[in-house]
């Protein structure tokens, strides 16, 4: 009798993108490279929805869209640093009339 060799399958896509041998699959490849950077959960929408209702409360709502999405921005990104005096520069740069 001949024995059957044994094929082991890969457990996650990642090992299942390594193993993949690109030049008889690209296609599978891709879909796998894709497959494997998609993110699992929906936490990081979810979160920027919780952020938006924490922002846009009822002494808020006449706030205009681009200043909400300004300060949603730096709630979400708020552990990066910032370089208060570049920021000056560039505000500084631009010509910017404000009409009242």
């Amino acid at each position: 009798m001949k024995r059957k060799e044994q094929v082991s399958l890969p457990d996650t896509t990642i090992d299942a993108y390594v193993q993949c041998a690109e030049a008889f699959y690209p296609n599978i490849k891709v879909l796998l490279q894709i497959f494997s950077t998609l993110p699992v959960t929906t936490a990081s929408t979810e979160r920027t929805f919780s952020v938006l209702k924490l922002l846009k409360t009822y002494l808020r709502s006449t706030m205009s869209q681009t200043r909400l999405n300004g300060l949603a921005m730096m709630y979400l990104y708020r552990n990066l640093t910032v370089n208060v005096d570049s920021v000056i520069d560039e505000f500084a740069k631009s010509n910017r009339r404000l009409l009242l």
